[in-house]
């Protein structure tokens, strides 16, 4: 029986290392808004802490970028692709959103300085090869 108990632990075991990391609020927030169709409103609540002139031109340009995202049709919802923690308090998190015409591909860039989140970076793009999820730290960069 003890026998049992081994082989389905390490079964187990890789299903719950590969769980993913629990999205904020905010993030969650946006990437529901987005579901619905409602893109400016999603990208106003993220970057509603960029106030620094170069933040300002950044914020505008990225919701002026609504248009095109409009004109991949219906929304269908999001996948999340994964959900990468960066130490306890940054996570990059890489969704894809399903529209009639074609996916959007986004990465969101969450950092919590203390008690609450805030959104650093939105980055998005229709072609899959431009937003990989690809590693954070390799054995190639570390200490680079």
């Amino acid at each position: 029986m003890r026998t049992h108990y081994l082989v389905l632990a390490s079964l187990l075991a890789p299903a719950i290392g590969l769980a993913q990391v629990p999205l904020p609020t905010l993030v969650k927030a946006g990437l529901d808004s987005l579901r619905v169709g409602h893109c400016e409103a999603a990208l106003k609540v993220w970057t509603s802490s960029w106030t620094s002139p170069d933040d300002l031109a950044k914020r505008q340009t990225l919701i002026d970028s609504c248009g095109m995202v409009a004109r991949m049709g219906t929304p269908y919802g999001y996948d999340i692709v994964r959900a990468a923690a960066i130490g306890p308090n940054v996570l990059r998190v890489y969704a894809v959103l399903r529209y009639e015409t074609q996916p959007i591909y986004f990465l969101v860039v969450a950092y919590r300085p203390s008690d609450h989140w805030k959104i650093m970076g939105v980055f998005w793009n229709t072609n899959p090869d431009k937003l990989p999820p690809t590693p954070t730290f390799s054995r190639d960069t570390a200490g680079s």
